[in-house]
């Protein structure tokens, strides 16, 4: 938006042989500077990202505006261009049925503006328009989704990876303190992996990894983070819930797994568990869970060497 005012600015200092009412290009500026001012300050402290909405769609009915009052038919398609860019921010920050009501609401008003504004040869080169604003945003988001399920998500077991637990962690622990809500962090340990691994060969063990992430998929709940932390550990943040309700769900996890696991496997896992302090960093949570597990293990599992 902000890019969008400079360039408002820049078409007013140099108009060219595309003479415009100046009144329309301030108003058009202004608007833009104002919304861009909100979007950036006042509209993240709102609850909930419906706001980014509000702001998109805010700034396609700015330059349907302007389609409706702008005197030359170059106007109207490079702020058709202006929408269509509108739309590939939208297909980045939301998701897709939310990016087709956005855009959707986008292109319908630039359409209403240029029919009542008819300077294009026909009004079936702003449908043909519409339609490209609209195909190109949804497959770029497409694109986008995939290429951030990739960038998030561990290629073998599906779960989600370190990169993605440094994302998602710090907002879903803010919304879990500001609710006052416990927040557990599970280390989980599979035992004597290393020996299968050895003696049944890599796509065995790989097999058994899956089978402990589906396990862990199947009974966390979606406020839960299920991460790969890194070879046979994963690691398990879950909201709204204390110690004693995180081992009850570590425990129906283990059944599943125990139900589920490969042919050659005799063995569990073991988990160390901690809960999240009010200040404590999400690493330092994790490394106490780490020495919780340390100690399950010697314990369980004294002469253990993997």
């Amino acid at each position: 938006m902000l890019f969008s005012t400079a360039l408002v600015g820049f078409f007013y200092a140099f108009p060219g042989s595309f003479e415009m009412a100046r009144d329309l290009e301030v108003r058009v500026g202004v608007s833009l500077l104002l919304l861009s001012v909100v979007t950036w300050s006042v509209a993240p402290r709102l609850p909930g990202a419906w706001w980014l909405d509000v702001c998109i769609v805010a700034a396609g009915a700015v330059a349907a505006v302007a389609v409706a009052e702008v005197p030359h038919s170059e106007g109207q398609l490079t702020i058709g261009i202006g929408i269509l860019a509108l739309g590939m921010f939208a297909a980045y920050s939301r998701p897709s049925w939310l990016l087709l009501v956005d855009v959707g609401a986008c292109v319908v008003l630039f359409l209403l503006a240029t029919l009542s504004n008819p300077l294009l040869s026909t009004p079936f080169l702003a449908l043909v328009w519409c339609v490209i604003i609209v195909g190109t945003s949804y497959a770029f988001s497409l694109m986008v989704t995939r290429l951030r399920d990739q960038a998030l998500h561990d290629n073998l077991t599906g779960l989600l990876n370190r990169h993605a637990l440094a994302l998602l962690a710090p907002p879903v622990v803010a919304g879990a303190r500001r609710a006052h809500a416990d927040v557990t962090v599970c280390l989980v340990d599979l035992d004597r992996f290393k020996s299968y691994n050895d003696s049944q060969g890599h796509l065995a063990g790989d097999a058994l990894l899956v089978t402990a992430a589906d396990a862990w998929t199947a009974t966390a709940r979606d406020s839960d983070l299920v991460v790969r932390w890194g070879g046979d550990e994963i690691v398990v943040v879950l909201v709204g819930a204390s110690t004693t309700a995180a081992h009850d769900l570590q425990a129906r996890a283990l059944a599943t797994f125990e139900a589920t696991r490969p042919e050659g496997w005799a063995h569990a896992w073991t988990c160390g568990s901690t809960q999240l302090g009010l200040s404590e960093s999400l690493e330092h949570a994790i490394a106490r869970a780490d020495a919780d597990l340390l100690t399950g293990k010697r314990t369980r599992l004294p002469n253990q060497r993997d």
